[in-house]
């Protein structure tokens, strides 16, 4: 759990000091690591929710999923964040996905409900 909370915490100060273009900077810049660990993505989701359910402030879906796609690139995984929203109402969401499948969120709702505005691809160390 411990590695999941650091990045919660990480991203949610980068967030609050530096603002959105600092976020932005950084999912763009993330590498997935060569070699995947042995936790799965659902496992490592699981840990994500754990970790969340300890922190001590409301985590928004920008920051949830930049830290969800942050967990899953250090573990080998390459984890795409997209963003996206609905006109009519007006909502907007950030998600995590892994070779086109959401992780740890309501696939069918996602793909339902929103367009996507922005997608961050995973980086691969040359």
């Amino acid at each position: 759990m411990r590695p999941a909370l650091v990045r919660i915490a990480f991203i949610d100060a980068l967030v609050s000091i530096r603002g959105f273009s600092a976020l932005d900077r950084l999912v763009r810049r993330m590498q997935v690591r060569r070699r995947r660990g042995s936790q799965t993505a659902a496992e490592l989701s699981q840990m994500m929710n754990l970790a969340e359910s300890y922190y001590p402030r409301a985590l928004h879906c920008l920051r949830r999923s930049a830290a969800m796609t942050w967990l899953l690139r250090s573990r080998g995984y390459p984890a795409e964040m997209v963003v996206g929203a609905s006109v009519l109402p007006f909502l907007a969401h950030a998600w995590v996905e892994l070779d086109g499948r959401v992780v740890g969120d309501d696939e069918q709702l996602i793909r339902e409900r929103y367009a996507v505005l922005e997608r961050y691809p995973a980086v691969s160390r040359t």
